[in-house]
């Protein structure tokens, strides 16, 4: 029997002579095969998909500071000569990670040239010996291409270029960025109106165990605050302040090119202020109290000679 449509209402029919129930047996297969080859296509499609920003919807970007976790050490990446590499892998010093993407007609590429700039400035610290670079594009159509092209276009600014494995550009899948840039806590999204990414910029310091140690964000960079972050990524320290005083709390010593801790300088600086405006303090009060008391001196000595005036003629009267 066939079961067939009829007015909006199923019925069965009987099945014409001669008909076998191999021609059925392929139909159904062929249909599970279509769905499979469906299920598949559609997770891939979606799979590549960028978070991406609705009518009248206000993205949240920026970053929130996953400072003391590990990233996934186990994500898979594509590198600049088209290789897959374990992101663990690439972390087996002190990590500098940043993550852009490669065509941003905005704010990636400052950025990438202002830490180039500072690289050239890191006195006593090469990348690729004493650290690694890495650059993550967060658009998951870029491709090894693009990234090997920006590669060279960076380092072609800098006047001291680290070695080809001291800054890697990677690129990935959605899912493996995804996966990254939530644990570092990184937020992006795709505008298709513009069809570009909004997001923040920041530089990221790993230690050699996959630990977040420190963020510095922003478009301006010192040397000196980059050679702080990768000491705390060497000593695996995780540090949340980063107020404008943590110059003046550190120091250089020239000799070993290591940064030591200086605070004696700040207790020195505020203790001479403190000495100076106290000393100032107490030579003026005492001053007001000279003068406060020298015109109540100069009314009690002319009161008292008026009074020994005044008893002078009583005695000799009597």
């Amino acid at each position: 029997m066939n079961i067939v449509l009829r007015n909006h209402s199923l019925e069965l029919a009987p099945r014409p002579v001669g008909q076998g129930r191999a021609p059925r047996a392929k139909t159904r297969w062929a249909w599970l095969l279509v769905m499979l080859l469906s299920l598949f296509l559609g997770s891939t499609a979606t799979a590549s998909l960028p978070p991406t920003i609705k009518a009248g919807e206000v993205p949240d970007l920026g970053v929130s500071e996953r400072l003391g976790e590990i990233v996934p050490l186990d994500a898979m990446l594509v590198d600049e000569q088209g290789k897959a590499v374990r992101f663990g892998d690439l972390v087996d010093k002190p990590v500098l990670l940043l993550f852009v993407y490669y065509r941003c007609p905005s704010i990636c590429n400052p950025l990438m040239r202002e830490l180039a700039n500072n690289l050239d400035h890191l006195e006593g610290l090469e990348a690729g010996e004493d650290f690694t670079v890495i650059t993550i594009s967060f658009d998951p159509n870029e491709t090894p291409e693009i990234a090997a092209n920006t590669k060279n276009e960076i380092l072609g600014t800098m006047e001291h270029p680290p070695k080809p494995a001291g800054w890697r550009f990677l690129t990935g899948t959605e899912e493996t960025v995804r996966m990254l840039t939530e644990s570092m806590g990184f937020k992006y999204a795709y505008d298709p109106e513009t069809q570009t990414y909004l997001h923040a910029t920041s530089l990221i310091f790993l230690s050699r165990e996959g630990k977040i140690v420190r963020y510095l964000g922003g478009l301006s960079f010192l040397p000196a605050e980059i050679k702080l972050a990768l000491f705390d990524a060497y000593n695996n320290q995780p540090r949340a302040f980063m107020g404008t005083f943590e110059r003046f709390c550190y120091g250089e010593e020239p000799a070993g090119r290591s940064f030591v801790k200086t605070v004696n300088r700040v207790i020195l600086g505020a203790t001479g202020v403190l000495v100076i405006g106290l000393s100032f303090f107490l030579v003026l009060r005492k001053r007001r109290k000279g003068e406060e008391d020298s015109p109540a001196k100069t009314d009690a000595s002319k009161s008292g000679s008026d009074e020994e005036c005044d008893s002078e003629p009583d005695g000799e009267g009597k």
